[in-house]
């Protein structure tokens, strides 16, 4: 077993794999001491490690939508995101996931830069707030990352309808955490899967 990060923030548990197919790991996320990934820790490494060097290549300033935050706590400033979620679009699978990555990363800022300029300003909030949207094996939760007072937040959020205790359905969790903490780890985690970036 090995442990990147600190499970009271976020960390990546890496298990003994217990699964006999190739490319397949057995890594469990943890974040806030709560194991996020539970319905699926058993990711296709080379697409795990490419959504995950996707991460690593986005802005973390997250400035981009400041104005809309200024006078909202951190609380608020994850409800106003959340707001702006396309409910119909959220959490629903894309035939073309299952397309094989590319070796190209393309980070989460890019790909904004490629939806049409036309449309409400609303509408690229949560898309551009985006994290770990990691494939099947993050498909249980949604998280987003946020600046509030220069600071960065985590946060994270059980949308299925089978999730327990039910009370926390759709209810929004968030730390405080360093920019240089979650960089690290996140390339500390492709480093161990080095074969696969």
């Amino acid at each position: 077993m090995k442990l990147i990060g600190d499970k009271s923030l976020l960390a990546f548990e890496i298990l003994p794999n217990d699964c006999d197919a190739p490319r397949i790991a057995h890594i469990r996320i943890w974040a806030n001491n709560r194991h996020l990934n539970y319905e699926d820790s058993h990711p296709y490494l080379p697409s795990f490690i490419w959504s995950v060097k996707g991460d690593l290549g986005r802005d973390f300033s997250l400035n981009r939508f400041q104005d809309y935050f200024d006078r909202l706590s951190p609380g608020e400033t994850l409800d106003f995101i959340d707001s702006t979620a396309d409910v119909e679009d959220e959490n629903i699978e894309d035939e073309e996931d299952d397309i094989p990555p590319s070796d190209e990363i393309i980070s989460p800022n890019e790909i904004l830069d490629f939806i049409d300029n036309t449309g409400d300003i609303e509408d690229k909030i949560y898309p551009y707030h985006m994290f770990m949207d990691w494939a099947e094996t993050t498909d249980n939760f949604s998280s987003l990352l946020f600046r509030h007072d220069g600071n960065l937040y985590l946060s994270y959020s059980f949308w299925r309808e089978h999730h327990r205790p039910q009370e926390e359905i759709n209810k929004w969790f968030f730390i405080q955490i360093e920019e240089d903490y979650l960089v690290s780890i996140l390339k500390e985690l492709v480093q161990h899967f080095k074969e696969y970036a």
